[in-house]
């Protein structure tokens, strides 16, 4: 791995389930030692370009896609004051192990 993270740009497009397998990008991605600079996305890749951009790690990333309440939640009528809180909240979800 570099001394310094290699920088990169990344756009995540939509389709669902697919956010899983883009997580699996970011980690990747971040393993080689490269670090997001510009993120944008649509749909689940907005939500995995918005967890890149605030920092979150793919792990962390990974649990959060696995967290759909916490969506709905965010996203039904009437939830804008606390979007930000439920979608960057620090809670673990139950499901799968840590991706290794």
């Amino acid at each position: 791995m570099p001394d310094r993270p290699l920088k990169c740009d990344a756009v995540f497009e939509g389709g669902g389930v697919k956010g899983i397998g883009l997580v699996g990008a970011v980690a990747v991605t971040e393993a080689q030692g490269y670090e997001f600079v510009n993120v944008a996305g649509t749909s689940a890749g907005a939500i995995i370009a918005a967890l890149v951009a605030a920092g979150r790690q793919a792990a962390e990333a990974f649990f959060a896609t696995w967290s759909f309440d916490r969506y709905k939640q965010a996203f039904r009528q009437g939830a804008e004051k606390n979007r930000r809180d439920v979608l960057l909240s620090t809670s673990r979800p139950s499901g799968p192990a840590t991706p290794a």
